[in-house]
């Protein structure tokens, strides 16, 4: 199941991001390559499996000297947003650019 986080749609611009797109391979090889970084960038990643972001995530793209990813998933009611910049040596540096909580509603 795939859910759109409406508050990440981001709009292309001249030297901007693409639109959110579906899991593809290339985006599923560097969320491979990054999982490691991706999990201690908040306490709340942690127990995070890469089985499950590979398929639950959407992504955009922008041509630096390199490649900027921007990956956005939810996890345990919370979305985030994390950016990747693939270098041309081929590393990446990755950040947590924003979490937002989802509040739950509870029905009695």
């Amino acid at each position: 199941m795939f859910i759109l986080i409406e508050h990440y749609k981001l709009k292309m611009a001249c030297g901007g991001y693409s639109k959110l797109k579906l899991p593809t391979e290339d985006s599923k090889t560097v969320i491979t390559n990054i999982f490691a970084d991706v999990k201690v960038l908040h306490e709340s990643l942690n127990d995070l499996e890469l089985t499950h972001l590979l398929e639950n995530h959407m992504f955009s793209t922008q041509v630096v000297a390199g490649l900027n990813y921007v990956f956005v998933f939810t996890h345990k009611n919370t979305d985030y947003k994390v950016t990747t910049w693939a270098k041309l040596d081929k590393t990446y540096q990755s950040r947590l650019t924003d979490m937002k909580s989802r509040e739950v509603n509870e029905v009695d």
